[in-house]
């Protein structure tokens, strides 16, 4: 689109040169860096220092108000700023000044400032004030657009980062790992659980790993990993779950939530052991326990002593040999 017949300095086309400077933060908080200048060579002013936060550059820096001077030369604060006393030698001539402050549309913070100068006075009109505050604006948003584009790639980095330590991390304990998101959706299982149960990121991932679950325990299992994210709650169960064999062996899983910086639930991350042998010895004492109670519960059944005795030294025979038999496998 071509702009035709625009008046005479209703932007800053009279301007003789227009610069940016930007904010960075230093210890005294003053730093202001040339971003980019126009009208002249950028060299023109290589050989000066930094503008600092003097009354002249102050409300642009500081972010308070445009400032449109007609003569700058002519104000009373002009050059008494040491060790400068009015315009530094061989700096560009300038008594025309316009100055606006690009401000954060979100955080409100400086960004930096738009200068504007000309060698004659009284260049610069209101017209050109308003434009120049609005290019600062449009300016400010596709600055912070940039930001945040920025930002937000250096999180996914870091995030990327951060996921790849915990994945070496998770791989070299000797359990099984198992990480969910906040809706208990399985997102990341470490290499123990594949090398134990056979299944891949394709077959496990999501609630696919409950395929290696027995038939019997999968309704209580996948209830009580839904509730506790529910809940955002530790839980701790036992199921059996089939090895790369195929053959099912009691396992104990352990849950605990995990929350952001911000305390917002992230999703629950565990492990699974093997507790198979513990299992099964639980089982056998289990058993062995109520084999006994039957002995006491005849004892006190009140029959005869020789009968006790009899029933006693019978279940003694019969059980004795069991158990050899029972722990050489």
């Amino acid at each position: 689109m071509k702009i035709r017949n625009l008046p005479k300095n209703y932007l800053a086309y009279d301007q003789k040169f227009g610069a940016f400077f930007y904010h960075a933060d230093n210890s005294e908080g003053e730093k202001y860096l040339l971003y980019t200048i126009s009208g002249v060579p950028k060299e023109a002013f290589s050989k000066f220092p930094n503008p600092r936060n003097t009354k002249i550059f102050g409300p642009t820096f500081s972010g308070t108000h445009t400032v449109r001077y007609g003569d700058v030369t002519r104000q009373p604060h002009f050059g008494k700023n040491a060790p400068y006393h009015g315009m530094p030698e061989g700096h560009l001539p300038v008594k025309s000044y316009l100055a606006v402050p690009v401000i954060s549309p979100n955080t409100k913070a400086v960004i930096g400032g738009l200068f504007f100068g000309h060698p004659e006075p009284d260049i610069f009109t209101e017209a050109s004030e308003k434009m120049v505050e609005g290019i600062a604006a449009q300016g400010a948003i596709a600055m912070e657009n940039a930001r945040l584009f920025e930002e937000k790639n250096r999180t996914e980095q870091k995030l990327r980062e951060s996921e790849m330590k915990f994945r070496d991390m998770a791989d070299t304990v000797p359990v099984m790992i198992w990480v969910t998101d906040q809706e208990g959706q399985c997102t990341n299982l470490n290499k123990q659980w594949y090398d134990y149960t056979g299944q891949t990121e394709a077959t496990a991932l999501g609630q696919k790993w409950a395929n290696a679950l027995h038939p019997d325990d999968v309704e209580k299992t996948m209830h009580t990993f839904l509730e506790a994210s529910k809940s955002q709650k530790a839980f701790s169960l036992s199921f059996r779950l089939k090895n790369k064999t195929g053959n099912f062996r009691w396992t104990l899983v352990t849950g605990f939530p995990k929350f952001d910086g911000a305390g917002n639930f992230e999703g629950i991350i565990g492990a699974v052991v093997d507790i198979h042998e513990r299992k099964m010895a639980e089982e056998a004492l289990d058993e062995q326990k109520q084999q006994y109670e039957s002995i006491f519960n005849i004892v006190r059944s009140g029959l005869p002593e020789k009968l006790i005795l009899m029933s006693i030294t019978i279940l003694s025979a019969l059980l004795v040999p069991y158990w050899i038999l029972r722990n050489k496998h």
